[in-house]
């Protein structure tokens, strides 16, 4: 079996700590605190604060957010909360301590992730575990920009991702942790909820219902001891987060990429209502990535595909179709990336495996510097996502090839 030389491994391991220290240094709190605060606003009898639409933005910011910031140490621009109510409920009774407590122990949190994310590189491959296997894993999420970013920001998006992933590694081995994993992820944060769409293909129907049960629990419970006044306005909110498209250089879906890079829209703005024009972009990206997964996993169900294959094609169909695809979300596919990479170095060079080495550099590099308010610069400011349409691609192009070769065969 091939395998790449251990100057490589001590190479990519001192690149992924400079990289990923380079980028983590100073901490911040801004994607932190808005649950902070969401939570003292429960905590305090003050649920009418935790969500605010954007006519109420200003207002919000100047009467609610900016004391509380200052009060409890936290700076930097405000965001607006869209987790459930219910997450903020849970951490009501620690909402009101110093920004700096919250921000720390997250911290540690996602420095274990760091090595939670290798070792499910490793369980996913089915490679037999060794401890150089583990550091070229460790090597990869050091070197992935959005895992760093996230650490940076105060991010739990990389512990959703992780503890979504020991939902899908335990499918085989448990009928009720794996449900209970996924349930939970899928009741935070609505995106992972098109993951559903495996279980239908598949015909699991055990499994869909052990996680729609799941998040109808975690609702009804919250409903109860919340009421429904607190849900409407989250409900509200959603929606409205997902009728706009955020320009932003960290929104890094290809619908945000066009308002950037085609439209002209500035990459620190916050955000522009869509019009007809840009409805009918999201729909093309919408059909175009999430469509074509759903018919090639279609023309592939009665195929035994590669679960990590499989996986990720499925995942990133589904954050290249969202009109909002912030960098951290992109964690959700870096295990089956990591596992792709290790395959297709172990097989003979073709110019697939180029197309993987691109995707993988867009994927996990920090091009920031490349970004601008110029032509090019917004070009370049879809680097990432550049590189998850190559890995998009290249997955698409591995499954219709097992396809094609089943119909071939028989």
């Amino acid at each position: 079996m091939r395998r790449p030389p251990d100057w490589l491994l001590v190479l990519a391991l001192a690149a992924g700590v400079f990289l990923w220290q380079r980028t983590v240094f100073p901490l911040w709190h801004i994607d932190l605190f808005h649950i902070q605060l969401a939570a003292l606003s429960w905590h305090t009898d003050s649920p009418e604060r935790m969500y605010t639409n954007y006519d109420s933005y200003d207002q919000w910011q100047a009467e609610w957010y900016r004391p509380q910031a200052d009060r409890l140490g936290a700076w930097g621009d405000a965001n607006a909360y869209f987790y459930p109510p219910y997450l903020a409920g849970v951490f009501a009774p620690l909402s009101d301590v110093n920004v700096s407590v919250w921000r720390n122990s997250l911290f540690v949190i996602n420095i274990l992730l760091l090595f939670v994310f290798a070792s499910q590189i490793l369980r996913l491959s089915e490679e037999r575990v060794t401890t150089r296997g583990f550091l070229w894993a460790l090597a990869l999420v050091l070197l992935t920009y959005p895992m760093a970013r996230a650490t940076k920001l105060g991010q739990i998006v990389p512990l959703l991702a992780a503890l979504f992933w020991e939902g899908l590694l335990r499918l085989r081995t448990s009928r009720i942790a794996s449900p209970i994993l996924l349930g939970s992820v899928a009741a935070l944060k609505v995106f992972p909820a098109g993951w559903l769409l495996w279980p239908v293909l598949k015909r699991r129907w055990s499994l869909l219902l052990g996680i729609c049960a799941v998040i109808a629990a975690a609702f009804s419970l919250s409903l109860a001891l919340m009421g429904w006044e607190i849900h409407r306005n989250w409900f509200d909110a959603v929606r409205e987060f997902g009728s706009v498209v955020y320009s932003f250089f960290g929104n890094q879906s290809p619908a945000g990429w066009y308002t950037r890079a085609v439209l002209g829209h500035g990459m620190t703005g916050p955000y522009f209502e869509p019009t007809v024009h840009i409805r009918v972009i999201r729909l093309l990206f919408a059909s175009c990535f999430l469509g074509s997964t759903v018919v090639l996993l279609i023309r592939a169900r009665r195929l035994e595909l590669p679960f990590a294959l499989e996986q990720a094609l499925l995942l990133s169909g589904i954050l290249l179709a969202l009109p909002v695809t912030w960098e951290h979300y992109y964690l959700f596919v870096l295990p089956p990336l990591g596992v792709l990479i290790c395959h297709e170095w172990q097989r003979q060079r073709t110019w697939m495996a180029h197309l993987l080495a691109a995707a993988a550099f867009f994927f996990t590099m920090k091009l920031t510097h490349f970004y601008g308010d110029d032509p090019i610069g917004r070009i370049a400011s879809g680097s990432q996502c550049l590189g998850l349409i190559l890995f998009w691609l290249y997955c698409a192009t591995l499954v219709w090839r097992f396809t094609s070769a089943r119909s071939a065969s028989v």
